[in-house]
């Protein structure tokens, strides 16, 4: 079975990322793990993570030296939808999660758009490998984060090479 990247789209200079992932567990366990900043702080390996649970709330992810990324939170409907503003140094955009029943547990879609180009290379492998590493945490598996993020980014750069996106290596 060939592995699914995430669908890239690209309009007017900015990109769109879309992952779509079957999760075998209940709507509400999964809504926790998104909006929770104990459960996001986990996967998402930050130092420290707050989230305010509605509309017009504020969003931090710290990742001590690494950075850190502030928002805004724009929808806030559980156990369905969270969507903010992703705010950092290499630029704003927009982060969107929507969470369906199915009739084996849920599907989860994360939607990153408005990015730009320059950060798609590093933000492709790294959302695959943050949903990767969701599972695992939700069933409590372990996870080498970096040694997939690596091995995933070769193909995301393939990805933009292929949607005419020239690299500055």
């Amino acid at each position: 079975m060939t592995e699914v990247l995430a669908l890239l789209s690209i309009d007017e200079g900015l990109a769109t990322l879309r992952y779509v992932r079957d999760l075998d567990l209940d709507i509400n366990h999964v809504w926790q793990a998104v909006t929770e900043p104990i459960s996001i702080s986990r996967w998402m390996l930050t130092d420290r993570m707050e989230l305010e649970p509605h509309v017009g709330g504020n969003v931090l992810y710290d990742w001590g030296e690494e950075g850190t990324c502030t928002g805004t939170v724009n929808i806030f409907d559980p156990p369905h939808v969270v969507e903010y503003s992703w705010e950092e140094a290499s630029g704003a955009s927009i982060l969107r999660i929507d969470l369906r029943t199915t009739e084996n547990g849920s599907a989860l879609e994360l939607v990153h758009r408005d990015l730009p180009l320059s950060t798609v290379a590093g933000v492709g492998p790294g959302w695959h490998t943050h949903l990767e590493y969701l599972n695992a945490a939700l069933h409590n598996e372990g996870f080498d984060f970096w040694q997939r993020f690596h091995e995933l980014e070769p193909r995301y750069e393939e990805l933009l090479l292929q949607h005419g996106v020239a690299l500055d290596k």
